[in-house]
């Protein structure tokens, strides 16, 4: 614990908090995964970070990887800063997190990113993989008028109670000119609903 007094601190003490922090953050990234995790929540954010082999400051991604256990409890797993999402970066990371004891994922919950869906797949058989319903409706909204997504994104939450409502749905916006959308929905049918499959509670 340091307490500032609103005196210049010295470099010295600074790369000591960097290098306590440093040590804090491989301790948690290689923790042992101690009990079944069935859930996975996949994503990415972007932020500036400086290079120093470059020497300027660059975009990159940082993969999260998040997991529900059986209990309902919730903790993060993974993180990875990377040059790109791509699908190496994604399998790499569940690679290791099955080295650190994840087994048994029955469901992993991510955006429509074809690298992350595909790594998904390939490090974990037998699971099934789900579009975010948060992510499924922005790539919706983007390929209709601005003027029209109130009403549209009501219409795709409604349409996301079932297939059925949803194949509805997609005829509806192909009759009003709305192709684009219709294709987007179309393209993720089959993967909007799997979590209906699960508990709502996280148990069983």
């Amino acid at each position: 614990e340091i307490l500032f007094t609103g005196e210049e601190i010295s470099p010295q003490t600074v790369s000591k908090i960097a290098r306590e922090l440093y040590e804090k953050v491989e301790e948690f990234l290689n923790k042992p995964v101690e009990k079944e995790i069935p859930y996975l929540f996949v994503d990415a954010s972007y932020y500036k970070v400086r290079d120093e082999v470059a020497g300027r400051y660059k975009t990159k991604a940082l993969l999260t990887v998040a997991g529900i256990r059986e209990d309902g409890y919730r903790e993060i797993l993974g993180l990875k800063l990377a040059e790109n999402e791509g699908e190496d970066f994604w399998l790499e990371l569940s690679e290791a997190l099955k080295n650190y004891g994840l087994r048994r994922v029955k469901l992993a919950v991510s955006d429509g990113h074809k690298g992350i869906r595909a790594a998904v797949e390939k490090a974990f058989l037998g699971a099934s993989w789900q579009m975010c319903h948060v992510h499924f409706v922005r790539d919706v909204l983007r390929k209709v008028p601005k003027k029209r997504w109130k009403e549209i994104s009501q219409r795709l939450k409604e349409a996301m109670k079932s297939v059925e409502d949803m194949q509805k749905l997609i005829q509806e916006l192909e009759r009003e000119d709305l192709k684009r959308a219709a294709s987007a929905c179309e393209r993720y049918i089959h993967d909007l609903y799997n979590y209906q499959s699960f508990p709502k509670n996280g148990e069983g």
